[in-house]
């Protein structure tokens, strides 16, 4: 493998964690909004 091909994988797992990651903190919010919202 070369150099390039090993900074490219490095940089596109780091970005599905990030993905990931981020898709996460966003359902948790919606699900806090909407169950804040059926408690009102």
């Amino acid at each position: 493998m070369t150099i390039t091909t090993v900074i490219l994988m490095e940089w596109a797992s780091t970005a599905f964690v990030v993905l990931v990651f981020a898709g996460a903190i966003a359902l948790f919010t919606v699900a806090i909004i909407g169950i804040i919202k059926c408690m009102k």
